[in-house]
């Protein structure tokens, strides 16, 4: 899923077909037999219409499903919009009828049987979900649908979800926690995965201008510290002594991209020579937990 992307800009670079005819097999036949593999795996021959995970070279099969996988769609669609191939837009469209109501309901993965029991889980057993899975996913379903009510929801769902009593300094607006208990609303780590203020960027630039605003003046006060893939909420000092790769390349889209968000009031200041920072209400009142069968 995040090869065809790639391969598909190399081949608008070079012309070289090599490059295409890769994604096109990426896409159309090893992620179309991930898709479809598991449902033979089923006793009773079970179409899902999610993807398994990964196969091994003895055949062995890891049908759990993630929604991590929405973010796919970014790759199945730059694949269609090539080859105008029926079988990659139905492969979206089973991907979205599957995923659509986990996701919703802020779950990260099915388990299909015979190997799973055939529910939605959270990470293990726990009411816990990693917030980077979901704002791959976020992604992914945003760049194909856009600000859609399913995107909206999940996205207030856990943006919603501010400090506790336990992390008295986390604010969602500039990151989202490592760690988040989306049925006891409240974070469940003590710093940032400063890689989701990046994934984040683009849906936050349309749909969420102070959260967007208020994470890159975040960041650009703490540079150095969100280099290392954790920031602790307290101070932004680093979690581990490591620096992420991923973490920096996504930062570097949030700042290539950033423009100072332009909205009726900040025209008006502006006019008169006056600049404004725009600040998310955080307001303290009670959780509302996800309902688990919604």
């Amino acid at each position: 899923m995040r090869a065809i992307p790639a391969l598909l800009k190399a081949y608008t670079l070079t012309g070289t077909i090599t490059y295409l005819n890769a994604a096109k097999l990426a896409g159309e036949t090893f992620l179309y037999n991930m898709q479809h593999k598991p449902s033979e795996l089923e006793v009773h021959d079970q179409y899902y219409g999610g993807f398994a995970q990964a196969v091994t070279i003895a055949d062995e099969w890891l049908p759990e499903m993630h929604i991590i996988d929405l973010y796919g769609l970014i790759a199945l669609k730059m694949l269609y919009d090539r080859t105008s191939e029926t079988q990659i837009q139905t492969m979206i469209d089973d991907a979205l009828d599957f995923y659509r109501s986990g996701f919703e309901a802020l779950y990260s993965r099915y388990s299909p049987p015979p190997s799973g029991d055939g529910e939605w889980h959270r990470v293990g057993t726990s009411d816990v979900i990693y917030d980077d899975d979901f704002g791959y996913a976020l992604t992914g379903l945003f760049s194909y649908e856009g600000w859609s009510s399913t995107v909206k929801r999940v996205y207030e769902d856990i943006n919603a979800i501010g400090p506790s009593a336990d992390h008295p300094a986390y604010n969602p607006a500039v990151c989202w926690s490592g760690y988040v208990n989306v049925v006891a609303g409240k974070v469940d780590s003590n710093y940032y995965d400063a890689v989701t203020s990046g994934i984040l960027w683009q849906l936050r630039t349309g749909h969420d201008k102070s959260a967007h605003q208020f994470s890159f003046n975040t960041i650009s006060g703490h540079v150095e510290e969100f280099m290392y893939w954790g920031a602790k909420f307290s101070d932004y000092s680093p979690v581990e002594n490591k620096k992420s790769i991923v973490t920096v390349s996504w930062l570097s889209l949030l700042f290539l991209n950033y423009r100072p968000p332009i909205t009726p009031f900040t025209r008006i200041l502006r006019s008169h020579g006056e600049d404004v920072t725009l600040y998310p209400v955080i307001e303290a009142k009670e959780s509302r937990a996800p309902d688990k069968h919604s």
